[in-house]
């Protein structure tokens, strides 16, 4: 990526072509430098910043590094779920349907392992999903997809708290996933961890004047997808 500019400055087709080539390393200074970008755009509180461009930006870096991801993990999908706290629920952001089109739904932090994740914690790697009294199996029914195994992860946040998951789902080849695959993942946790922690101070520091004279807002951006903060 391009030192000069910002990355909300690139045209999506650069972006999606510059992660499509980056390897674990690379990838991970990407997520760091996606943190800079958005400390600015916090610090500088600047009026001519688009923040309806920041927004479908955002949504399109998170689902084209969770298909990278996807490569680096030999998984046929990551998916991406936003803890909805105050009403105790999960939303997904890049989440595929049966015809292969995004989709976007709401579960409950008490179900699945996804939420049994985002409830504890805890790192899970699980080898037979239908056979787990944890596995909420609707989903599948939901997206057309059958989950073999998954691998599943807290995404936390500078004070530890869990503010999304992630969900690496059938490993290619008919393999499962391993300790490897969870050390290999751990650094983009964290590195998501600390995206959506810019994002979510992007709304607390944006000033309420600006706020009321942008039609779009960081804020805005949340209520689009069904987040509550």
């Amino acid at each position: 990526m391009s030192s000069s500019k910002m990355i909300f400055d690139l045209k999506a087709e650069d972006i999606q072509a510059g992660i499509s080539s980056m390897g674990q390393e690379s990838l991970l200074s990407f997520l760091d430098e996606l943190v800079n970008d958005l400390e600015y755009i916090v610090t500088s509180k600047n009026f001519l910043i688009d923040y309806k461009q920041v927004k479908r930006k955002l949504i399109f870096i998170i689902e084209t590094i969770s298909i990278k991801l996807c490569r680096l993990l030999n998984a046929e999908r990551v998916t991406i779920y936003l803890v909805e706290k105050e009403n105790n629920l999960l939303r997904t952001v890049n989440a595929i349907g049966p015809d292969g089109q995004k989709i976007s739904f709401k579960i409950s932090m008490d179900e699945g392992i996804a939420g049994y994740v985002a409830r504890t914690s805890e790192v899970l790697n699980i080898t037979d999903p239908y056979n787990d009294q944890r596995f909420n199996r609707t989903i599948d029914e939901k997206t057309g997809f059958r989950t073999r195994n998954i691998f599943c992860l807290p995404i936390l946040n500078s004070t530890q708290e869990t503010i999304a998951v992630a969900q690496a789902l059938n490993k290619v080849g008919g393999g499962q996933f391993t300790d490897h695959d969870i050390e290999e993942f751990t650094p983009f946790s964290n590195s998501f961890g600390a995206v959506l922690e810019q994002i979510v101070e992007c709304d607390r520091l944006i000033p309420k004047e600006i706020e009321n004279q942008r039609s779009v807002t960081f804020l805005r951006f949340w209520d689009d997808m069904g987040i509550s903060l």
